[in-house]
């Protein structure tokens, strides 16, 4: 990213938030799989603004790919597709000023391909040494299928996809990165 922009409307630490073109790489790219395309729709928001009250600098970029369900939450617009989102710094809570990198339109945050797409897509155009990958979602994959609760990492609603540790899903989505990754 350009780090000689002029951040002073952005809060931004030097960083544009834009997709590199051959810039070296940070330390750290923190990527949230944020699926709110289902019953958690409405939390999305707050997280989305804890995340600004940090934000990416020159070291460390902060992206989410995010899904919104129409039934949930009508604030911000109430936008339901799949977006991308270069997280900024920023304190205000009444706003989310992250950049908008791209809207994906309807995705299936449940499927593991889409999960390994926002893999690559990070990997290209916001190189780091270090990756680490959040997983927003209800959390009860760790469950054998079957049990309850349902052993959902990323449950979409709206597509009525799910990801799942135990059914090998997860592994399933970072063999593309993995081997991406030499």
């Amino acid at each position: 990213a350009d780090t000689s922009a002029d951040t002073s409307d952005t809060g931004a630490s030097g960083d544009t938030g834009e997709p590199s073109d051959g810039v070296e790489r940070v330390a750290w790219t923190i990527l949230v799989f944020m699926n709110g395309d289902n019953d958690l729709e409405s939390a999305i928001w707050d997280d989305l603004n804890e995340l600004e009250a940090i934000g990416s600098n020159e070291d460390v970029h902060v992206l989410v790919q995010v899904d919104r369900h129409e039934s949930y939450w009508s604030g911000d617009g109430d936008w339901t597709d799949a977006r991308r989102y270069y997280i900024d710094h920023d304190t205000d809570d009444d706003r989310l000023a992250s950049t908008l990198i791209e809207s994906l339109g309807e995705v299936d945050m449940g499927d593991p391909s889409v999960l390994s797409d926002f893999l690559l897509w990070a990997e290209q155009n916001y190189p780091a040494e270090r990756i680490a990958l959040s997983m927003w979602n209800h959390g009860d994959g760790w469950s054998v299928q079957g049990e309850s609760p349902p052993p959902f990492i990323s449950w979409d609603m709206t597509d009525n996809g799910w990801m799942s540790f135990a059914a090998g899903h997860f592994n399933e989505a970072l063999d593309p990165w993995v081997a991406e990754r030499g």
